[in-house]
């Protein structure tokens, strides 16, 4: 397996420089604690918007995060075409979404993750 992070950061009003520090810190955890080799994380998206309809713009701030290896487009074009098998790994599971059905829909869309080694750290 190939194991792969995912970070989202809700849409608030915090400053760019408060944004950059928690991603930066869920992106830390998804590495170390999670074992994660790549990170994508999507660094304005709602638990409630649709797993496939964020980033559809690159945002400059992902240039700030260490380990960052793109957002929640990069993530599924590289879930499209990953030979391996992958885990997933999310920080808790509105890490991911909050919509139970849109998770699934989700881990069908995209074959390649086996539900059962979806992991929350």
């Amino acid at each position: 397996y190939e194991v792969i992070g995912y970070a989202r950061k809700s849409t608030t009003s915090d400053t760019e420089n408060t944004r950059v520090s928690l991603l930066q810190l869920m992106v830390n955890k998804l590495i170390y604690r999670g074992l994660a080799e790549k990170v994508f994380v999507s660094p304005y998206a709602d638990a409630t918007s649709e797993i496939q309809t964020r980033d559809h713009q690159k945002y400059a701030i992902l240039n700030k995060l260490k380990y960052c290896d793109g957002n929640m487009n990069d993530l599924i074009r590289r879930l499209h075409c990953q030979q391996k098998k992958i885990r997933l790994v999310i920080l808790d599971y509105a890490g991911l979404a909050t919509n139970v059905e849109e998770v699934k829909h989700f881990v069908r869309y995209v074959v390649s993750i086996d539900p059962l080694k979806l992991s929350m750290k």
